[in-house]
């Protein structure tokens, strides 16, 4: 069992404590009534008072997250006590039983000598490289469910797409059929914002926020405009480029102090695949 350590600062319940920093009630309901709360070294219970300057300890049970470790060596871009934030790279999946993202935070969380359930905090595509979220304890992750927090979680893309396009919001609404999505009035609402846009010869780099998540919505959102993503067979065409051009590069988030952070990454223009890079890589 490890913990986290919080200051209050200001005097309150310590249920109101929980509430007033968008915690989960469910989370503190186990934790009091399994003893895993103290302030100033004393365990604390439901109604117990906390007063400016106070240490608040949270501990956690130990869990298994039951992913086999595996060393994929993907840049680590921010870790703190509470989250951790992975570059993913084209072609591996978020989820899966080997070779994909969890195994390797399981693998991170061995050398850690962390003992828990690897919670991602929204899923990548299998050829959508980039920055994932990882929660790294129950109460993080209760924290980011939260609706107001939630709605300050933002995270932005830059895709390079075929021909030339301007800034503009594409709201149109994306159905599931399978294992691809189409534009259909009866799907859900889907809106993608392009923020900004950058002319590269016969291309566009394009930084992109949305607003709503649904499934391959940026890649769906630019085939129905004319623009489809390099790389995209599915929503495109066969390019010669190695992987679609969709790369999370910018996460900003309000941590549980109350402070706003954000960290960034560059997405280069993908290699082709008759580059001599790749051929002497053979």
């Amino acid at each position: 069992m490890d913990k986290i350590i919080l200051k209050a600062n200001q005097e309150t319940k310590m249920e109101k404590f929980f509430k007033d920093h968008y915690f989960s009630r469910n989370f503190f309901i186990d934790a009091y009534r399994e003893k895993r709360l103290k302030i100033n070294g004393n365990i604390a219970g439901r109604n117990t008072k906390v007063k400016s300057g106070d240490i608040l300890e949270i501990y956690f049970n130990e869990e298994d997250n039951g992913y086999k470790p595996e060393n994929l060596a993907l840049p680590i871009i921010y870790e703190d006590e509470n989250l951790l934030i992975v570059n993913k790279s084209a072609g591996i999946n978020t989820i899966g039983e080997e070779g994909s993202l969890t195994n390797y935070v399981s693998y991170l969380y061995q050398q850690r000598n962390i003992h828990r359930k690897v919670r991602i905090l929204g899923r990548l595509d299998r050829d959508t490289s980039g920055l994932v979220v990882i929660c790294k304890n129950p109460l993080i992750q209760g924290y980011f469910s939260h609706p107001q927090i939630r709605k300050q979680l933002k995270k932005y893309y830059t895709a390079y797409c075929h021909g030339k396009m301007k800034p503009m919001t594409i709201d149109l609404p994306i159905l599931r059929k399978g294992i691809r999505s189409t534009i259909d009035p009866k799907g859900k609402t889907a809106m993608t914002k392009i923020l900004n846009v950058e002319e590269i010869g016969p291309y566009s780099k394009l930084f992109i926020e949305i607003p709503t998540g649904r499934t391959h919505q940026i890649r769906v959102h630019l085939s129905a405009m004319g623009h489809p993503l390099l790389g995209d067979p599915l929503y495109g065409k066969e390019d010669g480029f190695q992987h679609q051009a969709l790369t999370a590069t910018k996460i900003c988030w309000r941590d549980i102090q109350g402070q706003r952070r954000e960290v960034e990454i560059n997405a280069p223009l993908p290699k082709e695949k008759n580059s001599s890079e790749e051929k002497n890589s053979v």
